[in-house]
């Protein structure tokens, strides 16, 4: 309340007379000889963005030229004093006659672009920022934590949060005002108002600071353990199941509500994950529904292949056409998933599709750009919708494709979409037919900037991929993206997160390691048991990953930040991928530490237990971790053994390949103090299951250092295989292993692993 009466106030002063403006005067220092160096160097890139003409001199440049960001870069010509915002504004500025304007975008933000256009090119506005403010502008891609910061201040005192985000803060950094996208004149108001009433009566504005300061804090963890009511895994584990069902309730519902509607991949991964794990079908249909609207509709691009970020109906009829990387990498994780639990190979072509179209579009040296801008040729999505009758479709064209009238802004253009799903359509005649079109059609712009976190997303998105499809040249992929990131980004123990025009930039992020720990960690199920143990080794290099984030985590303020970065969006917490990456780097490189450091994450206050559906991802990872499903393939015995598990004809295949020095207990053993090895399916009636036959290796009859009597051992790489002829129909894709892992000093406890086959 006092927040909106202070903004009201500061309105009515304008009203009143006693605001000020002035005339706009060019600041004839920003065009010094280093700034125009730095922007003839890189006019090139102006040039093709088709910002600049060819043969044109700026009128304005500032400090944003020499920027490591395309949004930023798009900015540096503009009559604004810009700054790039550095680690060391987190504390404020040293000039008390000045307030902060922070100003957060990314580029292919829509209403960020109109808000440039129509304030930070206006004159007027520049001429009261430059006097009265140190201007910062920040790309939300390469701070997150920036971003996530002010988007929680703007969502605590507004209701609600979008891009882009502006906000004035004291000179010590705190916050005063906050809001998203204003008229030009409305935000001149502002910005005019709070620099008089900063100069006359700064007292003032540091008490609205202090109230908002409260505020905000409500909302932040306060890392104090003992203050907490702490549940106990037995609690934690009896609500999980309650997330995925209220998950399943919201993904019905929002078919019949109004947009923005989000693809949302975690909810469809969570969801199958669920599905494998109790059989319910209501899980593995509601993603399948949902998945197969989103196909069939102008959200996907079935001329090229990808996924535009989202839908403004609820419906996925009229998209927000911008492409961005991640959104590619959650999706191909979804069809793969989907793929190998249905065999359904429409899932298997749009996964395809949608990766050529990312190593078509979105190649860099380093790696994959960000995304790729909604707009081309000034209006939105036009590169997509089909001008009409400009190509005349022929009969057979029609029958796969809608081609249906846009309402929206690009008028006398269509949306197309498929009308079915069949296997064949990115090689069909009417796909050539449209993409003839789009060959000399004006492209949207891409924005180049290489992140490690969506890069190493997209790595693990194309192994899962490979998992389910044993298509090689997808692993040569992601193997090739892995070590470009690592190569280019990890620099003398440190890990940058944005690359751009061949120089790297901002020190990597939580969820830069964590992402990056865990596609290493995936990489290593293909290497070979000599290759692991190389300190070059995708564990070692995760290892080093994990331990940096480690000792930053042992920090108390750095610790209190990642748990309140637990909130789900278009992509996973941030404190989910971090707890993924831990757990994962605890079985996989025996740091007991990481076990410890997990545990922390995971612990929760039992009168919040109800808020974990708001970080779904961290929920389906604790489920996880209770019974953990794997597609195709899995490591066990801590890591010591891969299993991988594959249909052939009428046969399951169960791959085993063991460390030298492990051994698992034979199909039967001779003490019954061990678990013998045990293959089944889950579901089957007792006569089917006893129609089933197992041909086990033969076993080798060996004397360990811990046992006194002789044991029956498997070890190696060999093959268990399971004659399912006798089966009509396989229902149930899932695998059951029970087995006991030794070395030659001890035997494991035993394990159960559930694995779909593939």
């Amino acid at each position: 309340m006092i927040y909106r009466l202070f903004v009201i106030a500061i309105v009515v002063l304008h009203c009143f007379g006693v605001l000020y403006s002035q005339k706009v005067k060019a600041d004839d220092s920003s065009l010094d000889n280093g700034l125009l160096s730095t922007y003839k160097a890189r006019k090139p890139w102006f040039v093709n963005q088709g910002i600049v003409e060819a043969n044109s001199t700026p009128k304005y440049l500032n400090q944003l030229i020499n920027s490591d960001s395309p949004y930023l870069l798009s900015h540096a010509l503009q009559p604004i004093n810009w700054k790039a915002w550095s680690p060391s504004f987190e504390k404020g500025i040293d000039d008390s006659t000045k307030l902060i304007f922070v100003s957060i975008g990314y580029s292919t933000c829509h209403w960020c672009h109109v808000m440039a256009e129509e304030s930070f090119l206006s004159s007027s506005i520049a001429n009261v920022l430059n006097k009265s403010y140190l201007s910062i502008k920040v790309d939300r891609e390469q701070w997150p934590l920036v971003d996530n910061r002010f988007k929680t201040a703007l969502e605590t005192l507004k209701g609600e949060a979008g891009w882009p985000i502006n906000v004035v803060l004291t000179p010590g950094g705190d916050v005063i005002w906050v809001d998203s996208y204003l008229q030009a004149e409305d935000f001149k108001k502002v910005l005019v108002g709070l620099a008089k009433r900063w100069q006359q009566k700064p007292q003032a504005i540091l008490s609205v600071s202090e109230r908002i300061k409260r505020k905000l804090n409500e909302n932040i963890y306060s890392g104090d353990i003992a203050k907490q009511n702490l549940a106990s895994s037995s609690e934690v584990k009896k609500v999980l199941p309650e997330q995925h069902k209220h998950i399943l309730s919201l993904m019905k519902s929002e078919s019949v509500q109004s947009g923005p509607r989000f693809l949302r991949a975690n909810w469809s991964l969570g969801q199958l994950d669920e599905y494998l794990r109790t059989g319910k079908r209501e899980y593995l249909d509601s993603v399948e529904s949902q998945v197969r609207g989103i196909l069939m509709s102008p959200t996907y691009d079935a001329i090229e292949g990808g996924f535009h970020r989202y839908a403004v109906d609820g419906n996925w009829q009229q998209p927000h056409y911008e492409k961005m990387l991640y959104t590619q990498a959650n999706m191909i994780r979804v069809l793969s998933k989907l793929y190998a639990i249905t065999s359904n190979s429409e899932y298997l072509t749009a996964l395809n599709q949608t990766n050529s179209w990312v190593k078509k579009w979105l190649k860099q040296p380093f790696g994959y750009a960000s995304a790729v801008s909604a707009l081309s040729d000034g209006k939105e999505g036009a590169y997509y919708q089909l001008p009409n009758g400009l190509i005349p479709l022929d009969n057979k064209a029609k029958t796969y494709l809608n081609y249906t009238p846009t309402k929206q802004e690009v008028l006398g253009y269509s949306l197309l979409s498929l009308t079915s799903l069949t296997t064949n359509w990115p090689t069909s005649a009417f796909v050539a037919q449209v993409q003839s079109y789009r060959d000399i059609a004006a492209k949207p712009l891409i924005d180049e900037k290489v992140l490690v976190s969506w890069n190493a997303l997209y790595a693990i998105a194309l192994l899962e991929a490979y998992s389910v499809t044993n298509d090689k040249q997808l692993q040569i992929q992601a193997n090739r993206l892995i070590n470009n990131l690592w190569d280019n980004f990890y620099l003398d123990g440190t890990l940058f997160r944005s690359g751009f025009l061949g120089k790297v930039s901002v020190e990597g992020q939580y969820d830069d390691y964590a992402l990056l720990a865990s596609a290493l960690l995936r990489l290593s199920f293909y290497e070979s048991w000599s290759d692991i143990e190389r300190a070059s080794s995708s564990k070692s290099r995760a290892k080093l990953l994990l331990q940096h984030l480690q000792i930053s985590l042992s920090q108390a303020y750095n610790f209190n930040k990642l748990m309140s970065l637990n909130h789900d969006g278009e992509l996973s917490s941030i404190k989910s991928s971090v707890y993924e990456a831990f757990v994962e780097g605890y079985k996989l490189v025996h740091e007991p530490s990481f076990n410890k450091l997990t545990k922390s994450i995971a612990s929760f206050d039992k009168r919040n237990l109800h808020l974990l559906v708001n970080e779904y991802s961290l929920s389906n990872q604790l489920s996880a971790k209770q019974r953990k499903i794997n597609i195709g393939q899995t490591y066990f015995a801590k890591g010591h053994g891969k299993i991988l598990v594959t249909y052939e004809k009428d046969a399951i295949l169960v791959n085993v390949d063991l460390e030298p020095g492990w051994h698992i207990n034979a199909d039967s053993v001779m003490d019954e103090r061990y678990l013998p090895t045990q293959l089944s399916i889950r579901n089957l009636t007792e006569l089917n299951s006893a129609q089933i036959e197992v041909t086990y290796p033969k076993a080798k009859l060996q004397s360990l250092s811990f046992s006194k009597k002789p044991l029956k051992l498997f070890e190696g790489d060999f093959i268990i295989q399971m004659d399912i002829s006798s089966l009509k129909v396989m229902d149930d894709p899932m695998i059951i292993i029970n087995l006991q892992s030794c070395s030659d000093r001890l035997c494991l406890l035993p394990e159960t692993l559930y694995i779909v086959a593939i």
